[in-house]
């Protein structure tokens, strides 16, 4: 909560609030998005609702992993307004391990889970492997409430993973 018990946003990107009174509404941009709320909201709680759901996703490829593994690191959650960037920077890994780093990832919402579902789907018909490391409990709920726990291959750090898909496939 921010000091007058406002509140308080973590947020990346700069966002910026303006108040339309004459309208009665309060306006919000946010990573180029722009979305009305009405008047009762005061700007920090219309920041609140619309930022609160279209966080961005930020996808970067760690360097540094084996030769024949690549690791995605997701920062922010993996939702239905970000699911075609996630299916995009998985299209552009090729290692045939593929391991996605969700420690950063606070929430996943249905289109996500399907995304993820579809992913490891479209690797294991091509001969790939794919780990997800760093889950947290509320992912994990969602996992086991949508029973697609056993699904994935699941390690607490990209270290576990790492060496565990390097002796995958010699036995």
């Amino acid at each position: 909560m921010g000091a007058r018990g406002e509140p308080t946003l973590n947020v990346v990107a700069r966002v910026l609030a303006t108040c339309d009174t004459e309208g009665g509404t309060a306006s919000t941009a946010c990573r180029g998005h722009s979305q009305r709320f009405p008047s009762r909201y005061t700007i920090s709680q219309t920041l609140a609702l619309h930022c609160m759901d279209s966080q961005d996703l930020i996808i970067e490829s760690l360097p540094g992993a084996p030769r024949g593994q690549g690791v995605l690191l997701l920062r922010g959650p993996l939702t239905m307004e970000n699911a075609s960037q996630f299916k995009t920077a998985v299209q552009r890994e090729e290692a045939p391990k593929m391991i996605l780093d969700l420690s950063e990832v606070p929430y996943i919402d249905s289109i996500g889970l399907g995304s993820l579902v579809t992913t490891y789907v479209s690797l294991q018909k091509a001969g790939r492997w794919m780990a997800l490391v760093g889950v947290n409990d509320r992912v994990s709920k969602l996992f086991e409430i949508t029973r697609v726990q056993d699904l994935f291959l699941t390690f607490p750090n990209v270290w576990d993973a790492i060496d565990a898909l390097a002796n995958a496939g010699r036995a």
